[in-house]
């Protein structure tokens, strides 16, 4: 009974005070939530597609977003906040695992790019990408990452079948089951 009442003593100061603060986690689901709804407003386009909190083919945690436009795919994670500096490589290096994954997963020659993006005041985006494990990460804002997306899909004009299926195959992992 006394490893009971301390094992809840620490989960409930954990909870509070710790790195688990439920403040910290409702913070990260709204920031995840907004950042989703602003790609899917970005994306509204044939051949485009955007799938959330995606488990089945990551290696690595889940992957927050994948988003397929008619040029390439997007793997994104997103962060309310800075990521501590001694937090930043593995966080990098979990997007890389799940950028190898999504490539694994994608038809051949698809073009396969991971992304940071950090929905914090004064985030910017970085003009060269971040290098880990032999994936390049580009670190974005909310509206820098849309409107690459949204230039992107201008670009490519008509989306041909190819880029159709792969918009198909996105869907369907975002698919709710049920």
């Amino acid at each position: 009974m006394l490893c009971t009442l301390a094992f809840f003593a620490v989960w409930f100061y954990r909870l509070r005070w710790g790195r688990w603060r439920l403040d910290n986690l409702k913070k990260g689901h709204l920031t995840e939530t907004q950042v989703g709804d602003a790609l899917e407003y970005a994306v509204t386009a044939p051949g485009c597609a955007v799938a959330h909190d995606v488990m089945d083919i990551a290696k690595a945690g889940n992957i927050d977003h994948i988003v397929a436009t008619p040029l390439r795919v997007w793997v994104v994670e997103t962060k309310s906040s800075r990521i501590p500096k001694k937090e930043f490589a593995r966080a990098l290096e979990q997007i890389a695992a799940n950028v190898k994954a999504v490539r694994n997963w994608a038809p051949p020659q698809t073009e396969v790019r991971g992304c940071l993006v950090i929905d914090a005041e004064g985030a910017s985006q970085r003009s060269s990408p971040y290098e880990s494990r032999g994936e390049n990460i580009w670190k974005e804002s909310r509206k820098s990452l849309t409107d690459k997306l949204k230039k992107e899909i201008r670009e490519a004009r008509s989306p041909n079948q190819e880029a159709k299926k792969l918009a198909r195959k996105v869907w369907e992992l975002g698919k709710l089951d049920g």
